[in-house]
């Protein structure tokens, strides 16, 4: 059911937003509040923050665009938000001026009842478990002339 669903059903947009604007997808309104750079350890990073909301209810992704100057290379760090219903996955792209304006590429997937896919292998390797303890055990039963030759 979750492979099915989550193909038929699976949305993916590739937005251009400045901050303040906002798109949906899959009844999602998806709001870029700003863009802010970042420094760790061994990496400097521009980090988004957004606001998913949906039906009055709000939540917050961050993804960011990494960049590791020992490695040269850039990575990306992508922000998920899980519910029952399923996933949204934001992954953060490249800085772009359209315009004379700064906006900023994100990739944007909804995958529904992905839960499921993930119930559904825990459900096949329950079985085979099931399957090899049972193997075990021999539950026919003995034929008549197994009997009759034992017996004389």
């Amino acid at each position: 059911i979750g492979a099915v669903v989550e193909t038929g059903l699976a949305r993916e947009k590739i937005l251009a937003l400045s901050p303040g604007e906002q798109a949906e997808i899959a009844d999602w309104q998806i709001t870029l509040d700003r863009v802010e750079s970042i420094e760790g350890p061994n990496w400097y990073a521009d980090r988004a923050l957004l606001t998913a909301s949906k039906k009055g209810r709000s939540h917050n992704l961050q993804p960011e665009k990494r960049y590791y100057p020992a490695a040269r290379m850039p990575t990306t760090e992508t922000a998920i938000h899980k519910t029952w219903r399923g996933d949204i996955y934001v992954a953060f792209g490249d800085r772009r001026e359209v315009d004379g304006q700064t906006r900023y590429i994100f990739q944007i997937y909804f995958n529904p009842l992905i839960d499921l896919v993930f119930l559904g292998i825990f459900l096949i390797g329950l079985g085979g478990l099931l399957a090899l303890f049972g193997r075990g055990r021999n539950f026919s039963r003995p034929d008549k002339a197994h009997i009759k030759a034992s017996s004389t």
